[in-house]
């Protein structure tokens, strides 16, 4: 981790990267300064979510597939067609929690079974329904990971776990942002 602030730690990196790259210190320091300048000035990214752009077509489609009558039979079928049979329920529930993102109270779950009965399957392929955009898979987290995110990371997101044990420590901070609204 490198402080960009502390003029120890960037002495630290200019030290090492001159090794590395066998250049001179001038050189590396002045490299340093333009990337923490061009940092400092980049402009600040637009919080409001663009609408995506869809064709005429798409539109069509999505208004055809939103409207049928067998919405959710479809739905489990493709999962079925990603690999997965079984536990309709499960899957609709997964679906819908991952679709509610976009609501103001979106919906939580956590699957919970013995070992290898494809809870990573589930989830992976609930996965597969949403933008790669809107998801943040992780494998572990700290007791204040979430706490020190952006106000408005995980907004429209799917915070997606590997394991439960990569959570133990964040569980409490996951439960309190949940029921905060944060998360």
């Amino acid at each position: 981790t490198v402080d960009f602030y502390s003029a120890r730690s960037r002495r630290s990196l200019c030290q090492d990267l001159c090794q590395l790259h066998e250049e001179t210190p001038a050189v590396i320091e002045a490299d340093v300064s333009r990337l923490m300048h061009a940092c400092e000035n980049r402009p600040k990214a637009d919080a409001t979510r663009l609408a995506p752009v869809m064709s005429s077509y798409e539109r069509e489609e999505a208004r055809a597939f939103g409207s049928d009558a067998n919405l959710l039979d479809r739905i489990v079928e493709d999962y079925k067609a990603l690999g997965l049979v079984g536990e309709p329920a499960n899957k609709m529930l997964c679906y819908l929690a991952a679709v509610s993102r976009l609501m103001p109270e979106p919906l939580s779950v956590m699957i919970l079974s013995s070992s290898g009965s494809g809870k990573t399957a589930l989830q992976d392929a609930t996965l597969k329904f949403c933008p790669p955009e809107d998801v943040v898979k992780v494998t572990s987290l700290t007791g204040k990971a979430l706490f020190y995110k952006e106000r408005n990371a995980l907004k429209h997101k799917v915070l997606a776990l590997e394991e439960g044990e990569g959570a133990t420590q964040a569980s409490y901070a996951i439960r309190n942002l949940i029921s905060s609204g944060e998360l």
